[in-house]
């Protein structure tokens, strides 16, 4: 009996030695219980029963535009980059209960086409990376509330049997179920490269150092871009069988963050590429970066940019605050009444430069060293529209009042320099003078701007600068700039009607 007890004891031993050194050694057995054991974690949701209530929105009109959701990993505890699990599944719920209705980027692609018509309250949810936890903790909630999303892959990690993100076996699995489309987010996206001895960059925006050659040549470059984005297609197709048509800009950087390159010129690469090889592509919309709240709309439209088409980043915004956030963004008529400096405050998007609110007053400024001052208002999708803004500023300030701005190469403007007001157009970074006239300064301006189709009429004090003068631009917010050493602007009110 005794030596029975002891064999037994001895096979247990050497069972549990031999699970552990397979658990170890042989990755894909790792991998295939660690996905064995998300599932059992992951398995227990169930719709409540107040969401399984008819549709409410079946008698609305169908939408004209749909916003896009963008979330990185699903996490047990709150940090600043991702959602935790009980703020996800109440977003959901929210977003079921108010009646939308998930669609997929083929079906918004379709409806730029014209030959999709979008429901009701359309949405577009969707995840970065290729992690897992973008798929286990979210899967099953898809399934419970009938909710469809996108996943985004950086190929190297799937390659790679990464622990932290989708292999290709769970990837299949995610295209089998019928809830989901994967697509394309480049190969080595997100690797960091040296570009000098002391720096480092992003891996589609810059040129790679070595220490015994130097930087790249430009052609290394162009050819180690473009193979990035195909290597990123063809592991999908490869592995998949699936063709991906879409990008999730790599990093929301174009290369535009001349933080981040030793090479501008990569901008324009990049979107040729992106251009070449994709039909459409997503990129984040700008936030506030205390609230998370969006400053700009993600709602995409049929005549949306293709290539830069916006999504919210949602991170933790409890439901509330994302569900004001689609309302507020959902009628694309330029609308604001902002005659306070506290919403002022809430509703501007800082370019560059400096802004604080002084008793009441919101101020643009430039300091330490700073030559300029740029914030924006209002949607870059507005296409016509009037403005009334009145300004304050000193003798020693330059200052600009900024409309149909989309960035730094395309936007109109009317510039208060000395005792000159000009008006100017800027198209693809070609500055085109509108009109200029002599200009008294005062202790408060008001600006009015109106733009209507391919016309600009601009007056300052009531006083006409031009009437109907032609323009090329199309669409862009409302802004206002000012410039010079130690220069400031007090914005006192800022009206924007549609015309």
């Amino acid at each position: 009996m005794t030596f029975n007890k002891a064999k037994i004891v001895h096979v247990l031993f050497m069972f549990i030695i031999l699970s552990g050194l397979g658990y170890y050694l042989f990755p894909r057995g790792n991998q295939i219980y660690k996905s064995f054991e998300n599932w059992r974690r992951y398995s227990s949701y169930a719709m409540p029963g107040f969401l399984k209530n008819p549709d409410a929105n079946m008698k609305e009109n169908p939408a004209e535009s749909v916003p896009i959701l963008m979330y990185h990993g699903i996490v047990k505890n709150k940090d600043g980059n991702n959602t935790t699990r009980s703020v996800f599944t109440a977003q959901m719920e929210m977003l079921k209960y108010e009646g939308y209705r998930t669609i997929t980027i083929a079906d918004y692609n379709n409806y730029r086409k014209g030959v999709f018509k979008l429901p009701p309250k359309p949405i577009i949810i969707t995840f970065d990376d290729g992690r897992k936890d973008s798929f286990y903790p979210v899967d099953k909630i898809f399934k419970e509330l009938d909710f469809r999303g996108a996943i985004f892959v950086a190929t190297e990690k799937a390659n790679a049997d990464d622990r932290f993100y989708l292999g290709w076996d769970e990837l299949a699995v995610l295209r089998d179920s019928g809830r989901w489309e994967i697509e394309a987010h480049g190969r080595n996206s997100h690797r960091e490269i040296p570009t000098s001895a002391t720096s480092t960059g992003r891996f589609l925006a810059a040129r790679v150092w070595d220490k015994t050659r130097g930087l790249e040549s430009i052609e290394e470059f162009r050819r180690r871009v473009e193979k990035d984005y195909m290597d990123g297609i063809s592991d999908i197709k490869n592995n998949l069988g699936v063709t991906p048509k879409y990008l999730a800009v790599p990093l929301n950087d174009y290369g535009a963050s001349l933080k981040e390159t030793n090479y501008p010129e990569s901008l324009q690469l990049n979107r040729e590429l992106t251009e070449r090889y994709f039909e459409l592509a997503f990129v984040e919309t700008a936030h506030n970066s205390e609230t998370n709240l969006p400053l700009e709309t993600f709602y995409n439209f049929a005549d949306s940019n293709p290539y830069e088409l916006k999504r919210l980043e949602v991170r933790n915004l409890s439901p509330k605050n994302l569900l004001s956030a689609l309302k507020r963004f959902e009628d694309r008529k330029p609308a604001f009444k902002l005659a306070s400096g506290e919403k002022l405050a809430r509703e501007v998007f800082l370019r560059y430069g400096n802004s604080s609110l002084q008793n009441g007053n919101f101020i643009l400024f430039t300091k330490n060293g700073a030559r300029s001052v740029r914030a924006t208002f209002g949607d870059r999708d507005w296409i016509n529209y009037s403005a009334e803004i009145s300004l304050s500023f000193a003798d020693n300030t330059n200052a600009s009042v900024l409309a149909r701005y989309t960035d730094e190469d395309n936007y109109i403007s009317l510039d208060f320099y000395g005792k000159y007001a000009t008006l100017k157009e800027v198209s693809g970074g070609r500055i085109k003078a509108l009109a200029e006239k002599t200009f008294t300064r005062g202790n408060a301006v008001i600006i009015k701007v109106r733009v209507d189709n391919g016309l600009v009429s601009a007056y300052i004090n009531d006083a006409p600068i031009a009437v109907n003068a032609p323009i090329k631009s199309e669409r862009g917010s409302v802004g206002i700039s000012a410039w010079g050493e130690n220069s400031s602007v007090i914005i006192n009110y800022l009206n924007v009607n549609s015309s």
